[in-house]
């Protein structure tokens, strides 16, 4: 009981003491800061360490999905409190193909060649249209040059075709339109065939497996739920 009762003692003084350090001046600063995060967030006194602490406090979890190989990906934050809010940002792709909006885009572009308009002219229609370019960024005239020139060849925007089903990490990273890290956490979990040669790590993907991997690209997963395992079992190797 004595313990029990010194316990309860130092906890008060401690309590006492905490409610000291917190004057009635420094209330008012703090409620003035909590309802003005961005004004904190980038105060020049702010550091880097500082805002950890800040997002630590204020999110609970962070849920990232990308759309396919579209420049979209969704992003879903879990607020201290338990709101949740959902949003939507872009990030580059490597191939105009791949753009969410490319055949509005290549339709626009056809039609208004067609009427004899300049690259000027189209890819000003363009920006006022809302699109974007593979780079996230406003068209400009050489990329407008660059696509006609690809339509008109009957280009997909791509490489050339590869010849051998055996693909080095960076290759099979950018023909999937995967970071490579992303590809290598897919190794490690057996959805991908890979065998380490001298170091390095060689992928076996012929027609069929980069279909099956495509899929699993294209897969838009739904927070955390799982993965369907057709698309996760690697295909047999062919001869």
């Amino acid at each position: 009981m004595r313990d029990q009762r010194s316990a309860e003692e130092t906890l008060a003084r401690y309590r006492a003491q905490q409610q000291e350090k917190l004057t009635p001046s420094r209330r008012v600063q703090i409620e003035t800061l909590s309802s003005d995060i961005p004004a904190l967030w980038n105060a020049d006194t702010t550091t880097g360490i500082d805002r950890q602490s800040i997002f630590r406090a204020l999110v609970e979890r962070v849920v990232i999905e990308t759309v396919g190989r579209s420049e979209y990906v969704n992003v879903m934050i879990r607020w201290s409190g338990g709101f949740e809010s959902r949003h939507r940002i872009m990030k580059p792709v490597q191939r105009f193909e791949w753009l969410e909006s490319a055949s509005e885009i290549r339709e626009l572009i056809e039609r208004r060649k067609g009427e004899g308009q300049t690259h000027a002219e189209v890819s000003r229609e363009l920006n006022r249209e809302g699109y974007h370019s593979a780079s996230c960024g406003a068209f400009t005239p050489a990329i407008v040059s660059s696509l006609c020139k690809k339509f008109r060849d009957g280009l997909p925007a791509d490489v050339p075709k590869h010849k051998s089903a055996k693909w080095g990490l960076r290759d099979l990273a950018h023909e999937l339109g995967l970071r490579k890290e992303t590809l290598n956490t897919w190794r490690r979990r057996g959805w991908v065939h890979a065998t380490q040669e001298s170091k390095r790590w060689t992928f076996w993907a012929d027609e069929a497996e980069l279909t099956r991997l495509r899929k699993l690209v294209d897969h838009n997963r739904q927070g955390l739920q799982k993965t369907p395992a057709e698309l996760t079992t690697p295909t047999t190797k062919s001869n």
